[in-house]
């Protein structure tokens, strides 16, 4: 919404949450069935695909919904790899969480300088 300029209902946000909530129903109820490998692909791409979609039809430009598949795509595998070497999850995780704080920073002085700008 700070990005695109454009306007997004609570609404909107819920639906989006409800869909990052169903991956791991997805996740359990198929890993049941083809193996957890597997399941995890096809939860991740599904969410994916519908958050992606559901955000472009909101705003209606190719490089953000881009952008935005990119970021879940890479928290996915990430999420996906920590699962995967147990005994280091959690200090691979605490490196992780410190980087992406560090990008929220940059990112978010980043706004208050565009916004100071265009204040002016």
């Amino acid at each position: 919404e700070i990005f695109t300029r454009k306007p997004i209902q609570f609404f909107q946000y819920v639906l989006v949450g409800i869909a990052l909530i169903l991956f791991y129903s997805l996740l359990l109820s198929l890993s049941e069935q083809i193996g957890f490998a597997w399941a995890y692909l096809v939860s991740s791409a599904v969410t994916i695909l519908i958050t992606t979609v559901y955000f472009h039809s909101l705003i209606k430009q190719k490089s953000a919904t881009f952008i935005l598949a990119g970021i879940m795509l890479i928290l996915y595998a990430f999420l996906y790899i920590i699962l995967q070497v147990e005994d280091f999850a959690l200090l691979i995780g605490s490196i992780f969480l410190f980087v992406i704080l560090g990008v929220i920073m940059f990112v978010s002085n980043k706004i208050k300088e565009r916004k100071q700008v265009a204040d002016e």
